[in-house]
């Protein structure tokens, strides 16, 4: 299932479940003997979409309530996510998956099955008194490896007039040790970082890991 950005992986755990246990109940019905592909499909296609949906609106509230995300990101995230569900389900289900006009019309009645809901309504309270209640500041974004790195590293080799490629050079290693070490895609050796701790002249446990 593809997510919409910055949806947490922990929340998805849930989605997850229920999207395992709709597969399950999909598949037992259509082994009861009076299961009929052309009259029966489309609904439990629809009513797996409907479960689905729910579950994600559920984990997008908790997005929401924990200021992962704020009102109009969740509701846009719903609104991308009920059309683009549907149709991943439709073509990977639906005896009819080939036919594009379909898809599109079952896209249109999987969002009006959901939007008629009775957990639809619930979720818009429940929406609502979220938006309503205290505000909780947004989380700052974690700073990244690299980020710190060169935060510490950028002043001191301006200082030095050395580029990343003279540190290197100075440090008697190969630019590309530095570089991916910028970057924060590697860990700096022992030896290695202290050679380029001493080509600044500071300690190395002065670099940032």
């Amino acid at each position: 299932m593809n997510y919409p950005h910055g949806f947490p992986m922990h929340l998805r755990t849930e989605v997850e479940k229920v999207i395992a246990r709709a597969e399950i109940r999909l598949s037992k019905l259509r082994k009861v003997p009076s299961y009929d592909p052309a009259r029966d499909d489309e609904k439990l296609l629809l009513d797996f979409v409907d479960s689905v949906v729910e579950s994600f609106a559920s984990q997008a509230r908790e997005a929401l309530r924990a200021a992962t995300w704020d009102g109009p990101q969740m509701r846009n995230a719903i609104e991308q996510f009920i059309p683009e569900t549907a149709l991943r389900i439709y073509a990977r289900k639906h005896p009819n998956a080939r036919k594009y006009e379909s898809a599109g019309l079952f896209q249109m009645e999987a969002r009006r099955q959901s939007e008629n809901s009775t957990w639809w309504a619930t979720h818009q309270r429940k929406l609502g008194k979220i938006l309503d209640g205290p505000k909780q500041p947004r989380k700052p974004a974690k700073e990244s490896r690299a980020d710190t790195r060169n935060k510490v590293v950028m002043p001191l080799l301006q200082k030095k007039g050395f580029s990343p490629n003279g540190w290197a050079t100075k440090a008697g290693l190969h630019p590309s040790i530095v570089y991916n070490y910028l970057k924060g895609q590697t860990t700096l050796r022992p030896a290695s970082r202290n050679e380029l701790a001493t080509a600044l002249g500071i300690q190395g446990s002065d670099l940032p890991q």
